[in-house]
């Protein structure tokens, strides 16, 4: 399995693509620590340190510059890295699922499945920071196993001192990490877990140690995370539409929808696809996948109330908090939100699916059925995560290669370049040979409402992502367009 996921991603990954938005912040860490300069964005003018973006992705991604120091150079051993961590966290899922029950050839052709998802290909070649995140979720699973009766042990301060500095590791990797770290709290203490004094200080002591550092570092001007949900708040037009955000991110979660569309990539873009836009039937294919979706919900509730594992009750704590820190942070997490939870919501729709009557009771439906469905859902998922990082990501790298030609051509070295944060700052630097005045004002102005404190609007030219069709921003002309990024130049007389 673990051959099968690194072969595919060596052959998904694309000769040349953009790191984008998340990635490409991890890549600026990373490029800051491997050559010395500190976690800063070293692409930015000013080099400003990093501050919403926890450093243990980049600190264990810097490596590859102490290897080769030139990007995109190293972009080969910097996927293979990705997927070496992608393939890890899933052999731990595969342990933990075999170790509960589930067969083996099941297991592995599951994971084999979820390892060639474009989904989890999008996190492996953004560079993005859940495959650690999962690996860590994995131990967290393992070690949770191995101490089921933990709930009749609050003398074991050494356990919980291992879940805290586990718990640690997701915190420096994932700000989401703190809704974990808040379930297994409570679940402890009503389970009988920390109730004693040193194991509750056992297990927040790596936390505290770990969020003290990380709060002594350097912060922007922006504040940190409370100006940054409010700058988001602004974009998206108010608390009243954060809310809409929120509720709706919370009715696909309970729904499943989230976990099947990130565990499918055929249901995920059946409602998109071109036949079913052109028939007018959206609407009646959305129902459809909400409907599919509802009925793995089903079995995971049922395998949930089935299951034999006194751990699970605790686990759903962790969940529920978990989903309550995702549900509310102010961007739509969708389907890459709930990759994390399926080491235990697969396991327990396998549970609820095996304890159907029908099913039990019929041998065969313990195998031919799930194995013709993991075969099709391996099948799909590897051609379409073909598809989505073949040539059209290769091209939108030449499109950036040629903005950055432009750029170096025909702007002066004392006249300063925005861009936004839809476009990949960390290639646009190398294309540009330019230092950026980095910030969301393109994506701010396009796609959601003007934030006019936005950094990169201060720039005489910036950087937007915005498709042909969409007019200019107000005060702003286009000097060139390439594909679907374009280089904007602010009018004299707009010029604060």
């Amino acid at each position: 399995m673990v051959l099968f996921v690194l072969g595919a991603s060596q052959w998904l990954a694309p000769s040349a693509h953009l790191a984008a938005l998340d990635g490409a912040v991890y890549l600026a860490g990373a490029e800051g620590l491997g050559t010395g300069e500190g976690y800063r964005i070293v692409s930015a003018i000013g080099s400003p340190p990093l501050s919403t973006y926890p450093p243990l992705h980049s600190a264990l991604s810097s490596w590859v510059w102490w290897l080769n120091a030139d990007y995109p150079s190293n972009l080969g051993i910097l996927h293979l890295w990705m997927q070496i961590l992608a393939a890890t966290a899933l052999l731990l899922i595969y342990v933990d699922w075999v170790r509960h029950g589930m067969p083996p050839w099941l297991s592995a052709s599951l994971c084999a499945a979820i390892g060639v998802s474009s989904l989890l290909q999008m996190l492996v070649v953004f560079f993005m920071a859940e495959p650690l995140f999962l690996v860590l979720v994995g131990a967290m699973a393992w070690w949770w196993r191995r101490f089921p009766e933990f709930a009749e042990k609050p003398s074991e301060a050494g356990w919980w001192a291992g879940l805290g500095g586990l718990a640690s590791l997701m915190y420096m990797t994932r700000s989401a990490a703190a809704g974990i770290v808040a379930g297994i709290v409570i679940a402890g203490w009503f389970g009988g877990g920390p109730k004693r004094t040193r194991n509750l200080v056992g297990f927040l002591a790596p936390l505290v140690l770990v969020a003290g550092l990380w709060s002594l570092h350097p912060k922007v001007s922006s504040g940190g995370y409370l100006d940054y949900f409010s700058h988001r708040w602004a974009q998206l037009g108010g608390p009243g539409r954060a809310a809409l955000l929120a509720a709706t991110q919370f009715w696909e979660f309970v729904t499943g929808l989230t976990l099947l569309t990130a565990l499918s990539d055929c249901v995920a873009r059946f409602s998109n696809l071109r036949q079913i836009e052109a028939a007018g039937l959206v609407g009646p294919a959305r129902l459809l996948q909400y409907l599919a979706s509802m009925v793995v919900m089903a079995l995971i509730v049922r395998g949930f109330l089935k299951s034999s594992d006194r751990g699970d009750k605790a686990v759903l704590v962790v969940i529920c908090f978990y989903l309550l820190q995702i549900v509310v942070w102010p961007f739509d997490m969708g389907p890459r939100g709930s990759i994390l939870l399926m080491p235990w919501w697969i396991r327990w729709a396998w549970t609820g699916w095996t304890s159907l009557q029908g099913v039990a009771t019929r041998p065969w439906a313990q195998t031919w059925i799930p194995a013709l469905a993991v075969v099709a859902l391996v099948g799909t998922n590897l051609m379409i995560s073909r598809m989505t990082f073949g040539p059209a990501k290769q091209e939108e790298s030449l499109q950036v290669q040629m903005i950055g030609r432009w750029i170096r051509k025909n702007v002066p070295e004392s006249d300063v370049v925005g861009a936004d944060g839809s476009v990949s700052f960390f290639d646009l630097y190398r294309a540009s040979g330019r230092r950026l005045l980095f910030g969301a004002g393109g994506e701010a102005q396009q796609r959601y409402q003007p934030v006019p404190q936005d950094p990169s609007l201060r720039a005489r030219f910036l950087v937007v992502y915005a498709e042909p069709k969409v007019p200019p921003l107000a005060g702003w002309v286009t000097r060139i367009q390439e594909g679907n990024f374009r280089v904007l130049e602010r009018q004299a007389a707009t010029t604060p």
